[in-house]
Parts: C-alpha cells; structure tokens; sequence
C-alpha cells in the first residue's frame, strides 16, 4: 500500500453547541464515551492501524488546554497537531498540504466518530490503496445502517442502484485529490442536502436525483469531470460507521450502541 498519513478533523463547526450545556464541555469531541472521552477513543483506534502518529487538525490551543491526555498524547509524539481552520474542508485542505509536504495519501476521518473500529479503518485503508482513484468515500448501505440503528436519523444518498451513508472515511492520493476539496469547500454548506449539492454539477444531474434515476456511478463521474479528479466509492459493511456524532441524540444513540456492545 502507498505510505499514507492519517488525519483526523478535530475541531468543531462555528456556532452555539448543544454539547456544551447538556455535557459540561467546551469542546463536542471531548464528550465521555462510556469513560473515554470520544476523541481519545478515535485517536485509540487510528493509531492501532496508522503506520505513523495521526495528525489532529484541532481542537483550538483553548481547547486543548482542558484534555490533559491530549497534551501527553501529543508530547510523546504519539499524534501530531495543526491549529484547525475556518471549516471542515478548510482543515481536510490542511490536512492534505500537510500529506502532499511528506509525499504520502491523506486517511481522513473525524473526531466525532467513536463507533469506528480499526477494522473497519484498515479495510478501508486497503481497498482504497488498492484502486486507482485520486478520491475514495467510504459509503454504507443504508439499509444495513437503519436495520442497525432503526430510532436513528441518518442522511440517505439515495441513487438509483441503491441508498447509502455516509462514513466519515475518505482517501485522497496525488495532487489532483486538491481540487475535490475545491469542490468540497464550494458545497460543505449543503452536506446535508445531497439535490442542492447534486444541482452544482448540474441541473439536470439534480433533477435526476430527484426523480430517482441517477446512478451512484454517474454522480461519481460527474465528479470527478468537474473536478479533473478520478472519484470512487469504497463500500463499508460495517453499519457502525455510518454513525457519527452531530447532535444529543447522536450521542444518545452512540452510548447505547457502546452498552449493546459490553463496552459501557
């Protein structure tokens, strides 16, 4: 497999945060998670399958300043840092300069995502190697995640061939992955809304999404003709990953999810 760096976004998206209130923390990523704080047990599971230390872009100097185990963690040279930058694509763009810098594939996944295990991480890792696309999503079936996790509300990418979710696990390789995080900086505001985001590429491409008859392969290679950047799809059977944190009944779900398994 190509050498990789492994990265992680680490911050939190501007603006007033439910987490602060309801779990007394300055910063989403540093919620308890059946003991753990969630980051902690990310950055666990990264480093069990990183071939070097992950880099965290966040959280802020502040915010670090009240994870005691961050400063070890990072003073051992176990995880490197970089300050975050204005929003998610902005921090993933660092992220990946800093990847371009030492010649390796940026592994990026989030903070927020405590039900990633490192198997799931490490084959992603390899089917993702082992293409020859400049950009790889993971997605999950979004059956197989409502099957898992029926009372969770969970955005569907819903094509023709079939719904998915998201996982928060993508690989970018060579410098043409640049201009997908380009693209990404230009729709990150209309995540939530895969037609608005579809209609960027195209109207018609969106009105087919609507209408229920866009492929998942041909968005991809809409794409990746926008882009200039080979773009693919790694499927991740592993529903757990589709689940990240966003909001309290995330964080409810997760905690249950954490119980069912033994682990709190």
């Amino acid at each position: 497999m190509s050498a990789v760096l492994f990265g992680i976004l680490a911050a939190e998206r501007a603006g007033p945060s439910p987490f602060q209130d309801a779990e007394g923390v300055t910063l989403k990523t540093l919620v308890d998670i059946a003991g753990v704080p969630m980051l902690q047990r990310v950055l666990a599971n990264v480093s069990a399958v990183a071939p070097g230390p992950p880099m965290l872009c966040g959280p802020a100097l502040i915010q670090r300043a009240t994870a005691p185990w961050l400063e070890t963690t990072l003073a051992a040279g176990a995880a490197r840092w970089l300050p975050p930058e204005g929003s998610p694509a902005r921090s993933a763009q660092a992220l990946w300069e800093a990847a371009q810098g030492e010649g390796k594939a940026l592994l990026l996944t989030t903070g927020d995502h405590p039900l990633l295990t490192p198997e799931t991480l490490e084959r992603f890792w390899q089917d993702a190697a082992a293409g020859s696309q400049d950009v790889a999503v993971g997605l999950a079936p979004y059956e197989a995640v409502q099957a898992a996790f029926p009372h969770s509300k969970r955005t569907a990418l819903r094509f023709s061939c079939g719904a998915y979710c998201g996982t928060n696990l993508f690989f970018l390789r060579g410098p043409k992955a640049g201009k997908v995080l380009s693209f990404w900086r230009e729709v990150e505001a209309l995540r939530k809304r895969p037609d608005k985001m579809l209609r960027v590429l195209g109207l018609g491409l969106a009105a087919r999404y609507l209408a229920g008859r866009l492929s998942l392969s041909a968005a991809l290679e809409a794409l990746s003709d926008r882009t200039g950047a080979r773009c693919a799809a790694i499927p991740v059977a592993d529903p757990d990953a589709a689940v990240d944190v966003d909001s309290l009944e995330d964080l409810a779900t997760v905690r249950d999810r954490f119980r069912r398994r033994g682990d709190g």
